[in-house]
């Protein structure tokens, strides 16, 4: 927590881009 208040629409959207890029390095280590 660092005392940053993300609105629920900006977290979302955030975690879709972490989640995409964290997909996509793990898709990259497996190949």
């Amino acid at each position: 927590e660092r005392g940053e208040h993300i609105p629920p629409e900006d977290s979302l959207e955030v975690a879709r881009k972490v989640k995409e890029t964290y997909c996509y390095t793990c898709s990259d280590i497996v190949k």
